[in-house]
């Protein structure tokens, strides 16, 4: 778990300025972009396992 949240500050930090790579499926996406994406992402799987 710890493996996890640090994962979470990381991406955190980056802020959405930051120059962010290229996603496999979507493409160009701004710092934005991702934020929501991975938003809705952990939102899904949280809401899968009932947490």
């Amino acid at each position: 778990m710890r493996g996890l949240v640090a994962l979470v500050e990381r991406f955190a930090e980056r802020g959405p300025g930051a120059d962010w790579p290229e996603h496999a499926l979507f493409g160009r996406m701004t710092g934005r972009d991702w934020g929501v994406f991975v938003h809705k992402h952990f939102d899904y799987h949280l809401r899968q396992f009932g947490a």
